[in-house]
């Protein structure tokens, strides 16, 4: 008995030992993702509303692989979504952010942050404020000095009925209210009163006033 526990007595030894060894070698394939992502490049606006802002950007990389994102809005963290775009639906019309995103691992290793965007809540369309609109474009028109008097007090007048009218305004007369407005504005760049982009973007501005 004494001598079959000296014979194994070494060699239980050297396997613990030869264990540990292969323990210890192999331990650096094991260590900690130290590595962080890349930085996700390709931020934009999906869309933008006056109640909402809709981000994309490119998907980022990592040596282990890239577990989500985080998205930030004034430097303050507002999201973590999984994958590469976010809807941020706490803005408020007519309001500028920063936006900025960064990548992140498994073992919550950030990328630097992306390049930042700023962009602004559109503000919100009333029957006022796209009289006013209207009115300022005509007054860039080259024809508006030799007719400025005119043009003047029939702005005043409109905008001022429109806005007494417009709250009581069911959602079927606003509609017709944007259509007969929308009718208006091929005449005035024909006449010269407006360019081509000025009534784009009128249009443009009477639509939302439908859909806020």
């Amino acid at each position: 008995m004494t001598r079959s526990m000296t014979t194994r007595g070494p060699r239980t030894a050297a396997a613990l030992i030869a264990c540990i060894a292969a323990t210890l070698l192999l331990a650096p394939a094991a260590r900690a993702d130290i590595l962080a992502p890349t930085v996700p490049g390709g931020l934009k606006t999906a869309a933008v509303s006056s109640t909402s802002v809709d981000l994309s950007w490119n998907a980022a990389t990592d040596d282990v692989g890239v577990t989500g994102y985080t998205v930030y809005r004034d430097g303050i963290a507002i999201g973590t979504p999984p994958s590469t775009s976010f809807s941020d639906a706490t803005v408020v019309a007519g309001t500028t952010y920063e936006y900025s995103v960064d990548a992140v691992d498994a073992a919550q290793n950030h990328s630097a942050r992306s390049a930042p965007l700023t962009v602004t809540a559109v503000a919100p369309v009333t029957v006022e404020s796209l009289c006013q609109d209207t009115v300022a474009a005509l007054k860039s028109s080259p024809k508006y000095p030799a007719n400025k008097p005119a043009v003047d007090a029939a702005a005043s007048r409109l905008c001022s009925v429109l806005a007494s009218i417009a709250p009581q305004l069911s959602d079927t007369q606003k509609r017709n209210l944007v259509a007969a407005y929308k009718a208006l504005l091929p005449p005035l760049v024909r006449s010269g009163w407006l360019t081509g982009p000025q009534a784009t973007d009128l249009s443009a501005e009477a639509d939302r006033l439908l859909t806020g």
